[in-house]
């Protein structure tokens, strides 16, 4: 519906994260600060992660609420480094559960200038599976990645989307 009103719009995905997760795939742990990240479909092109190894969760992954997952670079090399990740089901530990995904892609290795984000650390799922086995806050859409057509304005998109959300939900 957000993209009918706002024509502007060319890719959308819903947003969740938790940070301070740990995983764990045959017998290791990596007890880092692995983000864990939901988006749709869409979400991945919009925040420009390439798929080095397998494929980028569909639509079909999203509306099934699957329980496949994309793993950062790192997370590959440190559990996959003699093997091939495809397939692999991990486990990700997140404040005192436990839940499987299967792996389906690796994610090319990207660097950041945040101090807060170790991008070859995240692992990305379908927002649905999040809101699934996270907890209830956790599982709320608190944010939307969103890439707007060239051309567009970007501000006055932005200015006319916030008030959108003002006016439906309040301040």
């Amino acid at each position: 519906p957000l993209r009918k009103i706002f024509t502007d719009i060319h890719l959308l995905s819903p947003l969740l994260q938790h940070w301070q997760n740990q995983v764990s795939f045959g017998g290791k742990r990596l007890k880092e600060n692995v983000q864990l990240i939901g988006v749709s479909e869409q979400g991945l092109g919009v925040s420009k992660r390439p798929v080095i190894i397998g494929a980028p969760f569909s639509r079909y992954h999203v509306e099934k609420r699957s329980s496949v997952c994309l793993i950062g670079f790192d997370i590959y090399r440190r559990f996959f480094s003699s093997r091939d990740p495809l397939g692999e089901v991990i486990h990700i530990n997140q404040d005192n559960r436990s839940f499987p995904c299967r792996v389906i892609g690796v994610l090319e290795s990207s660097q950041s200038n945040k101090n807060w984000r170790t991008p070859n650390l995240e692992i990305y799922v379908p927002y649905t599976y999040f809101q699934a086995v996270g907890s209830i806050w956790n599982g709320k859409i608190h944010h939307l990645l969103l890439q707007v057509a060239p051309g567009a304005r970007i501000e006055s998109t932005g200015d006319a989307i916030k008030a959108y959300f003002e006016r439906k939900y309040g301040k």
